[in-house]
């Protein structure tokens, strides 16, 4: 369970679909490189202000 599971109630990760394998290894890929550079991470409220800024 990851984060944002833990978050959602049994009847929504119940109602979600499986994932593919290549969703999978995608995870697990951008997992991996988060724990070799996790100062390349951005803040959610970050994240959200550039894209506002971008479509304003």
């Amino acid at each position: 369970m990851t984060a944002f599971t833990s978050r959602l109630s049994c009847s929504e990760f119940e109602e979600m679909p499986a994932l593919t394998t290549e969703q999978k290894q995608e995870i697990e890929r951008r997992h991996a490189e988060h724990v070799r550079n996790p100062g390349r991470a951005s803040m959610w409220d970050d994240v959200r202000e550039r894209l506002l800024a971008r479509y304003r």
